[in-house]
């Protein structure tokens, strides 16, 4: 059995990148940093996101910079030759669900706006537990 899961959680480092497919799909990136203590010592990684389909139109929505999220997903690197023939490669989670947590975004939001989000956020968490 092979796995490919990845959870972490961090604050969006810019405002989500929104982007058409030529098919006409939407697909939002964004990063987070990542904190964690290692030898008392502050460490900051960071992680590119990759959200597609109704839980990307949520986010394009309702992140901003500063938002804390946790994201779940899966792994997938990329790997290309540039013209001078350097090999690269890039490592991504492609999310099939994202957290909001705090942020300026959910403050601005109305207690119904709050309700609706958060309602949508369970559909879609139920939804990717039935695929798995």
């Amino acid at each position: 059995m092979i796995i490919n899961t990845a959870v972490i959680s961090g604050n969006l480092v810019s405002d989500p990148i929104v982007r058409e497919t030529p098919q006409g799909k939407k697909v939002v990136n964004f990063s987070i940093a990542a904190e964690r203590q290692y030898k008392g010592e502050k460490e900051v990684s960071f992680f590119d996101i990759e959200v597609w389909g109704k839980m990307g139109e949520i986010c394009e929505e309702f992140l901003v910079k500063g938002r804390e999220v946790i994201v779940e997903g899966r792994l997938r690197q990329s790997r290309w030759e540039t013209g001078d023939g350097s090999k690269r490669s890039q490592v991504k989670i492609v999310a099939n669900f994202v957290k909001f947590l705090g942020g300026k975004k959910t403050s601005a939001l109305t207690p119904k706006e709050q309700q609706i989000v958060e309602g949508i956020e369970e559909g879609l968490s139920a939804e990717a537990n039935n695929q798995a």
